[in-house]
């Protein structure tokens, strides 16, 4: 196909997508035909869209101050017991 021609399929596509890029991107992945250049690049764009990644992701829980204490291991006790120690010690 002579490169700038755009087909039926091309418009119908960006038609498509073009209120929803995330399903675009999606789509990408999906395609057996795409690059993996290509799917790596649609990929890490869906997970900062989704806020997973980049400057818009959520800061990440500390998975001590949610849990309950009997469900922490030892290691993670111990951690936890020092960092309370440390917070307690400065003035």
């Amino acid at each position: 196909m002579a490169r700038g021609v755009k087909t039926r399929e091309d418009t119908t596509n960006r038609t498509r997508y073009a209120n929803n890029p995330a399903q675009a991107l999606r789509a990408i992945l999906a395609s057996k035909d795409a690059p993996a250049a290509a799917k790596a690049t649609a990929a890490r764009t869906l997970a900062e869209i989704e806020g997973q990644i980049g400057k818009h992701q959520q800061a990440p829980t500390d998975r001590l101050a949610e849990q309950r204490v009997s469900l922490l291991t030892r290691s993670e006790l111990e951690r936890e017991l020092a960092r309370l120690r440390s917070t307690m010690a400065t003035p």
